[in-house]
């Protein structure tokens, strides 16, 4: 579908476009057909730290050359006509998810490409994190088979050896429990 605006709105909306664009809670690069970056939005430069004025009338292609990042989309969606993703590092290590959507022109060719982005280094950290505990569990549930014929001697009094018992029947559900 498209839509349609009216011609004295048109000239007022591109006045905005910057402003439109840096309302985006993500990051939002436009580049041409040719690979040249024509706009990005705050979030874009607090993202990748490279600056607008950097990026602006840069070819994407140098981009990458120059090491500001390891891969862009543009190239892509140009040659496929369609849209991309995929997964960017920049020089500071962020990890950032690339949505790169062709946008035609009355002919069906790519005249522009808009790449949405957004910043995955939480959500990589977290799934280390998550692979670590997960690991340091497995870890703590072989040690524990490997000692469940004798209970640890902590447990000598009859009190420990009940409240032994009381946590062995919650271990097999998924109830958080707190023991004083």
């Amino acid at each position: 579908t498209y839509l349609f605006i009216f011609t004295g709105a048109r000239r007022m909306l591109s006045d905005y476009l910057g402003q439109l664009c840096d309302a985006y809670p993500d990051a939002i690069s436009i580049s041409d057909h040719e690979g040249q970056m024509v706009l990005v939005n705050k979030k874009h430069s607090e993202i990748t730290g490279v600056p607008a004025g950097r990026m602006l009338g840069s070819s994407v292609r140098t981009l990458v050359s120059d090491g500001v990042f390891d891969v862009v989309l543009n190239p892509q969606i140009v040659a496929e006509k369609k849209p991309a993703t995929c997964v960017q590092t920049v020089a500071s290590g962020r990890k950032l998810v690339l949505n790169g959507q062709p946008i035609f022109d009355e002919r069906g060719e790519v005249r522009y490409v808009i790449t949405f982005i957004r910043d995955i280094t939480v959500l990589s950290n977290l799934r280390n994190e998550i692979e670590h505990q997960k690991e340091l569990l497995d870890a703590f549930h072989r040690l524990n088979r490997d000692n469940a014929k004798e209970p640890p001697l902590i447990m000598e009094s009859r009190a420990m050896r009940r409240l032994y018992e009381e946590i062995g029947n919650l271990a097999d559900t998924d109830v958080t429990a707190l023991i004083l």
